[in-house]
């Protein structure tokens, strides 16, 4: 089933699959496996991280223009980009935007299935860097400030999903979870 968001792009002609280009809001994108994207975070966590929050930053920015909408306006639309980019289903546990914090669960985690799928067994530690990091650009770009997400649960782990916490850089409460 298409999620609204897909409809609507598709209704507005503003989402494309044509001459081999795949096309979003005017934006060219790539499909690729999510090998890819688990293999390149594991060469170089922080650079991957650092080029995912920037990537992600600079996207939503564009999205959000292309769409009409402001940052606030977007917030609508991130659990259905998410879906259709194929980063797993989102859910907004706790959204707090005068503390620019936020608590977000990812259900079906492309890298951790595929982390779970090669290695049979569960992982001793949270996997999904390139999700942690186009959360932590989404959010910056939502609240207008720099912020990080480090994830505290993961479905790689054999939890019920992933679970990122979304707070300033500042924030004493990410180093306390990024030590654990």
């Amino acid at each position: 089933m298409l999620s609204a968001f897909l409809k609507r792009l598709l209704f507005t002609r503003q989402f494309f699959i044509i001459n081999g280009k795949v096309e979003v809001l005017n934006v060219q994108l790539v499909m690729l496996p999510p090998d890819v994207i688990f293999e390149i975070q594991n060469l170089d966590e922080k650079k991957s991280y650092d080029i995912g929050k920037k990537i992600a930053h600079d996207n939503m920015r564009l999205f959000a223009k292309k769409l009409g909408t402001s940052s606030e306006g977007i917030l609508k639309d991130i659990q259905d980009i998410y879906e259709t980019f194929g980063l797993g289903a989102m859910q907004i546990a706790d959204l707090d935007q005068s503390k620019k914090r936020a608590i977000i669960r990812i259900k079906d985690s492309p890298t951790a299935n595929l982390y779970l799928e090669k290695n049979k067994k569960k992982s001793s530690k949270a996997i999904c860097i390139f999700i942690s990091a186009f959360l932590a650009g989404t959010f910056s770009f939502l609240f207008n400030t720099s912020v990080d997400s480090v994830e505290k649960n993961c479905l790689a782990q054999g939890k019920d999903y992933c679970e990122f916490i979304i707070q300033s850089k500042q924030s004493k409460k990410i180093e306390k979870i990024k030590k654990a």
